[in-house]
């Protein structure tokens, strides 16, 4: 079994970050423009400052103040989107990032089965490593999911 370090580290995970997520981020932008009008570009550049800021906690506290935040109903369409399918995790309809991780098999892989014990504190301790497993890629990836998610955004909202 591999681990987490040794796997952000592997030509596995590039290829992973290149295609698989690229895959994905393009599939959310789709989600997106099925029901909604395209943001503004400087929305877009929001998340990119935020991520060079403080990499995913940056992003989660961004999209909260955005789709708390009194603005037109298209921003907060949109930073409600992001918030539901790429940080939340309950979402069912598209899976969001957090999930979408978690299903990946080489990912799988290095999570802790916790149906494996009975004690309801070590459930607890197993779901916690995970969850800080899966924020550990997360912060890996950011960048670069949303470098193709406003890029293919650009590119589905151009001329609109």
């Amino acid at each position: 079994m591999m681990n987490i370090e040794s796997y952000l580290q592997s030509d596995d995970f590039l290829l992973f970050v290149d295609e698989t997520l690229r895959q994905h981020a393009c599939k959310a932008v789709e989600k997106f423009l099925e029901k909604n009008e395209p943001v503004k570009k400087k929305q877009l550049h929001a998340i990119t400052t935020a991520i060079e800021g403080n990499g995913l906690k940056a992003l989660q506290e961004l999209t909260k103040n955005q789709k708390d935040k009194n603005t037109n109903n298209k921003n907060k369409l949109f930073w409600t989107f992001l918030n539901d399918y790429i940080i939340d995790k309950q979402k069912t309809d598209f899976q969001p990032l957090f999930v979408f991780l978690q299903t990946q098999s080489v990912i799988k892989d290095m999570l802790e089965d916790e149906s494996s014990v009975s004690d309801k504190k070590e459930k607890k301790g197993i779901r916690r490593r995970n969850k800080e497993k899966i924020e550990t890629i997360m912060n890996k990836i950011i960048s670069k999911y949303f470098e193709h998610f406003n890029c293919h955004f650009f590119y589905k909202s151009r001329g609109l």
